[in-house]
């Protein structure tokens, strides 16, 4: 996992073609943008933005994928990411391959995310989004890279 604020992302240019396409488009990213799945490249690269709600840090599961890594940028409010190496979890579900997801359970390490802060989650990481300490309002975007 690669954290920090959206002033350094171009230091992680090069990794690949992919994440610096990601990068470039978070770096010009109207905050104003709807809500919903924006295409930048197809099926390739793509964006959710999302708005929410926090939840509570109990009784939560993490994600991981395997066709995309994500680039989590948060546009307004704050999170908390809760983040653990793959290899330290439980595996709670099959992989779903037409949602890119499984489920894990285990504990891990709380990261608060601010406005301007980003996170890239690889398919070795996996992460919890959107929890909190107390309930607050999110606006984030979820730039899908295909490995």
């Amino acid at each position: 996992m690669i954290i920090g604020t959206k002033e350094i992302l171009t230091t992680y240019k090069g990794i690949s073609e992919g994440i610096d396409k990601a990068i470039d488009y978070i770096l010009s990213l109207d905050p104003e943008i709807e809500p919903g799945k924006h295409e930048i490249d197809g099926d390739k690269l793509f964006v959710n933005v999302v708005c929410g709600e926090t939840k509570p840090l109990k009784d939560f599961q993490y994600e991981a994928h395997k066709k995309y890594l994500d680039l989590q940028y948060v546009i307004e409010g704050s999170e908390v990411m809760v983040y653990a190496p793959l290899d330290d979890l439980k595996r709670e579900t099959e992989y779903d391959e037409a949602n890119d997801c499984q489920m894990f359970s285990g504990e891990g390490t709380e990261i608060k995310v601010k406005a301007g802060d980003f996170y890239l989650v690889h398919p070795f990481d996996a992460h919890a989004p959107g929890k909190g300490y107390e309930t607050n309002q999110f606006k984030k975007a979820i730039v899908k890279v295909k490995l």
